[in-house]
C-alpha cells in the first residue's frame, strides 16, 4: 500500500512540476468570391444603373413635355396679345383719323361761319347804304325809262322807228347796275342767276361775294356759291 502510494504521490508531483502545452489555432482566410458572385453582382448594379437611367429619361422627357406645352402656350399668349395688340393699334388709327377728319371739319365750319359773319358784317354795315341805293335805282330806272321814252319819242319820226325801237325795248338791264347784259359767257356782263333764283350781272355778283358766299340784291337773302359755275339766264339776253 505504501508503495501505491508512493508511486501515487510521484505521478502528482511530477504532475505538478509539467506545464501544460499551448494549442496553435487555425486562422481562417477570407474567402474569394467566386466568377459567379461577381457576375451577380455587376448584374445588380448594372439593373440598378439602368433603372436610375430609366427614371433619368423619364424625368427628362416629362420635362421636355412640360417645356412644350409651356412653349406653346406662351407662343399662344404672345399670339393673342399681338392680334390685341394689332387691334388696338387699328382702333387707334382709325380714332386719329377720324378725329383728324372731325378737326378739318371743325375747322372748314369755322372757316364758313368767320366768311358768314363778315358777309353779315358787311350787310349791316352796308344795309342803309344799300336802302339808298334801291331808292336811287328805282328814280335811276325811272329816269332811264322815261328818257328811252323820250327817245322812242324821237325816233317816231325816223323811218328807221320799227328797227331802233325793237333794240331799244329788247335790251335788257342788270337791275343792280343798270348795264345792259351781253351774250358772252365769261364777260363780266353776262347774266347769272343765283341760287335764290334772281338774275345779275357776273361783275355785281363778284363784287357783293365775300369767301364764296353772297346776298341776293334783291331779296337781301344770304346764300353760300359752291364754286361751280353760276348758270346764264339766255332768257335776259
Amino acid at each position: 500500500m505504501v508503495r501505491n502510494k508512493t508511486i501515487v504521490a510521484k505521478r502528482s508531483g511530477d504532475n505538478s512540476t509539467s506545464q501544460p502545452m499551448s494549442k496553435k489555432r487555425k486562422v481562417q482566410q477570407p474567402q474569394q468570391p467566386s466568377k459567379t458572385d461577381e457576375v451577380e453582382t455587376l448584374r445588380s448594379e448594372l439593373k440598378q444603373l439602368e433603372d436610375e437611367r430609366r427614371k433619368m429619361e423619364e424625368y427628362f422627357a416629362k420635362e421636355v413635355r412640360r417645356l412644350k406645352r409651356e412653349t406653346i402656350r406662351h407662343e399662344k399668349d404672345a399670339d393673342h396679345h399681338e392680334e390685341q395688340l394689332q387691334i388696338t393699334l387699328r382702333d387707334v388709327e382709325a380714332e386719329i383719323r377720324e378725329m383728324k377728319k372731325e378737326n378739318e371739319r371743325m375747322k372748314l365750319e369755322e372757316k364758313e361761319h368767320e366768311s358768314f359773319m363778315k358777309l353779315v358784317e358787311k350787310a349791316r354795315e352796308t344795309d342803309i347804304a344799300d336802302k339808298e341805293d334801291v331808292l336811287q335805282n328805282e328814280e335811276k330806272i325811272s329816269q332811264i325809262y322815261a328818257e328811252r321814252i323820250n327817245d322812242l319819242k324821237q325816233k317816231m319820226k325816223s323811218t328807221d322807228l320799227t328797227t331802233e325801237a325793237d333794240e331799244i325795248v329788247a335790251e335788257i338791264v342788270c337791275e343792280r347796275c343798270q348795264k345792259g347784259f351781253k351774250n358772252v359767257a365769261k364777260d363780266e356782263k353776262s347774266p347769272k342767276i343765283l341760287p335764290c333764283g334772281h338774275t345779275a350781272c357776273m361783275a355785281c355778283i363778284k363784287e357783293l361775294c365775300v369767301d364764296g358766299h353772297i346776298r341776293c340784291p334783291f331779296d337781301r337773302l344770304f346764300m353760300k356759291l359752291d364754286g361751280f359755275p353760276l348758270p346764264t339766264n339766255f332768257a335776259a339776253l
